[in-house]
């Protein structure tokens, strides 16, 4: 008896390894696959600007990181005495602007030096419901819980973000001719904005990749949100708010994406990093400092050698 829908996405046109590099931005979701990435020792970067959801403030992510306009202190907000990027996820925002304005533009240099020589940009949007500023006239990567009467809310136009992301695009080639880029939905559900207004999100999201995946060469999509919807469907896939998937269920789709994107190699390369990243993470109560050092010197010698064959 089967108790749920079950299907595995198809392999994509190119398999990538450890040699090769990627750059994951957007919603919480890519932090999640990029965690993943990380553990295992590829080689990523995560943008410049933190965690965006909505497909125009990352494509003006991207137009950033491939200019070499710098931060200025008039790009920042101040409010309640933080200063805040409307870039910028809250964790670049501080007391100090001098202090926001080097993080940022650290941040956007090593991005760009990474985008002009990786392999795969991977894209996550979380929702096509937007707040535009009406003083700096742009659409926020994050509020930053400023005045309400700052935003106005807008649900973007699936035309008006498909001419958008082709323009994009065609940056990023010109940028990087080899580069190639996946796109996916965030599984996570936007329910403050309403179930109808989410739903209605998502299938614009559906249809923006849909666009772009058809008339961009080297453009691909990953259905993150359609495993999360079609295949774990069931709350006990969910965390407690019953909005964000659990911990379970984001293995499962980050599983599902490595077997997707990456060589019968590189994921045997994994699976002999396993045992062996417990150990260097592994914390003991009754080790001393230099048994420690040893142990992780030996673990790395023994991921070296892994990642060397």
């Amino acid at each position: 008896m089967k108790l749920r829908t079950e299907f595995t996405p198809e392999k994509f046109p190119f398999q990538l390894s450890h040699q090769d590099k990627l750059m994951l931005m957007g919603s919480c979701f890519s932090e999640h696959i990029s965690d993943r990435l990380e553990y295992f020792r590829y080689d990523i970067n995560r943008g410049a600007h933190g965690i965006v959801f909505h497909p125009e403030a990352l494509a003006n992510s991207i137009h950033h990181i491939i200019s070499k306009e710098a931060y200025l202190e008039n790009d920042l907000i101040e409010f309640q005495g933080r200063w805040n990027s409307l870039c910028h996820h809250g964790a670049f925002s501080g007391t100090n602007p001098e202090d926001v304005l080097w993080r940022a533009n650290t941040a956007l240099n090593e991005a760009r030096l990474f985008l002009k020589s990786a392999s795969v940009l991977v894209i996550t949007f979380g929702t096509t419901m937007g707040y535009f500023h009406k003083g700096k006239a742009q659409i926020a990567a994050n509020c930053h819980k400023l005045p309400q009467q700052d935003f106005e809310r807008r649900l973007s136009d699936l035309h008006e973000l498909t001419s958008i992301w082709n323009a994009t695009i065609k940056t990023l080639k010109a940028f990087n001719p080899s580069l190639k880029i996946i796109f996916t939905i965030s599984p996570v559900r936007h329910l403050k904005e309403g179930f109808v207004e989410n739903q209605r999100s998502k299938a614009r999201l559906q249809l923006l990749c849909e666009e772009i995946c058809n008339s961009e060469n080297d453009s691909f999509y990953f259905p993150s949100y359609e495993l999360m919807m079609d295949d774990l469907r069931d709350y006990r896939f969910y965390s407690t708010d019953m909005i964000h998937p659990s911990e379970l269920a984001v293995s499962y789709i980050q599983e599902k994406f490595f077997n997707a994107v990456f060589s019968e190699k590189s994921l045997d390369a994994c699976q002999k990093l396993t045992p062996v990243l417990q150990r260097f993470h592994h914390r003991s109560l009754h080790e001393t400092s230099e048994m420690t050092a040893k142990r992780k010197a030996e673990s790395e010698e023994q991921i070296r050698l892994i990642l060397s064959h």
